[in-house]
């Protein structure tokens, strides 16, 4: 919500820094185990927006909630860390990461993406 009234630098820094710690959900086509117990080459099956570019992105949410507030009628959701979230936009070639796209939202694009796997805004 902060970041979304207010996209300044220091508020993405903390956004990021929340995505190295905390979990989110994700629409996925049946009930699905997380990536980690899935091995190394299973894809999940998840829910994606296109992005302005015209690529598609992940769509997560922070809460169960804005998860059904969006999709009433997911088949399954998963509850991964964000890590995990974000290494789905890695390894299935996604353009990036949209949360809660019926607001607050934000997105964080697939540049960043690595930095925040490997800690870098730890230090913002």
């Amino acid at each position: 919500d902060t970041l979304c009234r207010d996209p300044s630098d220091a508020n993405r820094a903390a956004l990021y820094r929340a995505l190295g710690e905390g979990e989110l959900f994700l629409v996925v086509a049946g009930a699905m185990a997380a990536p980690s117990e899935l091995g190394q080459d299973a894809t999940m099956p998840v829910l994606t927006t296109t992005s302005p570019d015209g690529k598609p992105a992940l769509v997560a949410f922070t809460s169960l909630t804005q998860l059904k507030r969006r999709t009433p009628d997911a088949p399954g959701h998963a509850r991964v860390t964000s890590l995990e979230a974000l290494g789905i936009v890695l390894d299935q070639e996604l353009d990036g990461l949209v949360l809660d796209p019926d607001g607050p939202w934000a997105a964080v694009p697939r540049e960043d993406i690595a930095r925040i796997r490997n800690g870098e805004w730890q230090a913002v």
